[in-house]
């Protein structure tokens, strides 16, 4: 699963590397620290051009009478998301990318588990595949709202959870993005492990009121081989 990530990106990544008209910057959120249930900035297709739009992490589904829903469906698995009947539609209908620096799992050992950052190697915005969802509420008003796919973990990440977000290559970012392909038929591969690095970070993460590059920096007991041992 994916239950923490960061996007702490700066305009001229979602300009550059997104492909972001810069009068939409307006609806940019900038965290270390995001978790289930905080708005967001996801990336979707108006016509042909790439905008932002915020959401709520946690998908709701249009039958939800409580958006507290959201909680159970913050992430769909690849190999199910496309028959699975509450992301069925969206799958078909709406795709979006999650711009993001990293994501972080938490290694469970006998005395305490050590949160991970994983990052791309060649310091490049990451863009993790999603799925969205409009809510509309007589109290709430319209929400918006997502969820992560995920599928299995490559080596990189597998010696700390089975599972990790899927992330699209930026030669498929439109290919995700535009609803008239039939993803389902479209291989999406996990990312290279070479592409993939990780490091253990602080416990400072672990709270979600905690937001800062503190989150990211490398444990001072930080030794790579440690995690494969």
């Amino acid at each position: 699963m994916c239950g923490r990530f960061a996007q702490p990106l700066k305009i001229e990544q979602y300009v550059n590397h997104f492909q972001i008209n810069p009068k939409d910057i307006g609806n940019l959120r900038f965290s270390y620290n995001i978790a289930p249930t905080q708005m967001v900035s996801c990336i979707i297709l108006n016509g042909h051009e790439r905008v932002v739009k915020p959401m709520r992490w946690g998908l709701i589904p249009a039958w939800a009478n409580n958006m507290n829903v959201g909680t159970n469906y913050i992430n769909a698995r690849k190999e199910t998301v496309n028959n699975k009947s509450v992301f069925k539609k969206a799958f078909y209908k709406r795709r979006c990318i999650i711009p993001a620096t990293g994501f972080y799992e938490w290694k469970k050992s006998k005395y305490s588990n050590q949160p991970y950052f994983f990052t791309l190697s060649n310091k490049t915005p990451m863009a993790l595949a999603g799925i969205w969802e409009t809510w509309k509420h007589k109290t709430h008003g319209i929400i918006h709202s997502f969820a992560i796919v995920t599928t299995q973990a490559n080596p990189i990440v597998l010696p700390v959870h089975a599972r990790m977000p899927l992330i699209i290559d930026i030669e498929e970012y439109d290919l995700w993005l535009e609803s008239s392909n039939k993803v389902a038929n479209l291989n999406f591969q996990t990312v290279p492990t070479d592409l993939l690095t990780s490091y253990p970070v602080s416990h400072y993460v672990n709270n979600i009121a905690n937001d800062g590059p503190e989150c990211i920096q490398k444990s001072k007991d930080y030794v790579q081989k440690s995690l494969w041992e």
